[in-house]
């Protein structure tokens, strides 16, 4: 088998468990978690898919890396144990992050990246805080003081955006896939 053979192969495979574990997902989506599977097979191999080479938030489809919870979120596996939780879809791990981002606000009245970030990632659990907020605020173009809302689609999926790439060091996932799965959040 060659390697065109093999990356077809693992496109069918990767994406016959996304229908099995999540039977609504939309043919779109479906797609969309092939070509980022696809993409990151054939720059990185198998072991960046499958391997402990994959960051934790792309292994387990929870790209802005949702702490576990009791919460019983839409889409969500069983806990194994590393403190985080697991998605059958990435879709429902973007949507579960930008919940917690949008509680942020309407529980806490955190509507700053700094505000947002140092709760989202505090210092006390050996964040690079301060980096984060800087790298947040970049991205977004604004302040860490500048009053954001996350209760707007496009801010949120910047801001997810920004999240998901400074959880993983990359961010796969196109603008459209990760503004459709914020929308799910408000």
């Amino acid at each position: 088998m060659n390697e065109k053979q093999a990356l077809a192969l693992a496109a069918v495979v990767v994406g016959g468990l996304v229908m099995s574990r999540r039977a609504e997902a939309s043919d779109t989506d479906v797609l969309e978690e092939i070509e980022v599977t696809a993409q990151r097979l054939q720059r990185d191999g198998i072991d960046a898919i499958f391997g402990s080479q994959a960051p934790l938030g792309i292994r387990n489809r929870n790209p802005m890396n949702v702490r576990e919870t009791d919460i019983q979120w839409e889409g969500e596996l069983p806990h194994d144990g590393d403190g985080y939780e697991d998605f059958a879809f990435a879709g429902d791990g973007i949507r579960a992050g930008a919940r917690v981002l949008v509680n942020y606000k309407r529980r806490h009245g955190l509507d700053t990246i700094d505000g947002i970030i140092r709760r989202y990632a505090p210092e006390k659990d050996s964040n690079p805080t301060q980096a984060y907020i800087n790298f947040v605020a970049d991205r977004l173009g604004v302040l860490p003081s500048t009053r954001i809302n996350v209760e707007n689609v496009s801010t949120l999926a910047l801001l997810a955006e920004a999240i998901i790439h400074f959880e993983n060091g990359e961010q796969p996932y196109s603008k459209q896939f990760i503004r459709k799965h914020v929308g799910r959040a408000l």
